[in-house]
């Protein structure tokens, strides 16, 4: 994982960036939502805006552990903010299925703006396939928390009322 920059394996069990700060803005506001996003700029981008997020670090770092600092906190919902890529699709996924047993959750669709995301099949297209269209130029970066337009933002902080 491009996130471990220390020694172990802190972060599949520890790996919810900005945990404290954001707990103590969500308390702070009388708020029991929270924002997951995958990497360190989409949940600072949140924060800078008084949204409490935590960066997951990859999902593929998701646990029952990080789950139960969740609920340990008091959070009872959560709005999942993955990335509009593949890779953000099957993390949503994967921690939508985990969470919507224990919070009520919401997500954002950002995949269904990325120029990759079919929206017949409404899925990606093949690896393969979405190597050719970067190549070809087709692809020229994916829709994430850090960079989407502010009507996304916006949808987050309604969700918060």
């Amino acid at each position: 994982s491009s996130y471990l920059n220390a020694k172990g394996g802190w972060s599949r069990k520890w790996g919810l960036l900005y945990f404290d700060y954001a707990i103590k803005l969500m308390k702070r506001k009388g708020l029991k939502t929270m924002v997951l996003c995958e990497g360190p700029r989409d949940s600072l981008r949140f924060l800078r805006r008084g949204i409490p997020a935590v960066s997951v670090l990859g999902a593929k770092n998701w646990g029952s552990f990080k789950r139960g600092l969740l609920e340990d906190a008091g959070v009872e919902k959560l709005i999942l903010a993955f990335d509009g890529d593949k890779a953000g699709w099957l993390a949503c996924r994967k921690i939508y299925t985990d969470v919507r047993k224990f919070f009520t959750v919401q997500y954002l669709n950002l995949w269904e703006a990325s120029p990759a995301w079919d929206p017949i099949t409404r899925t990606f297209p093949s690896d393969k396939k979405i190597k050719r269209m970067k190549k070809e130029g087709l692809l020229k970066g994916e829709l994430d928390p850090f960079n989407m337009p502010s009507k996304y933002l916006r949808i987050v902080e309604d969700c918060l009322k």
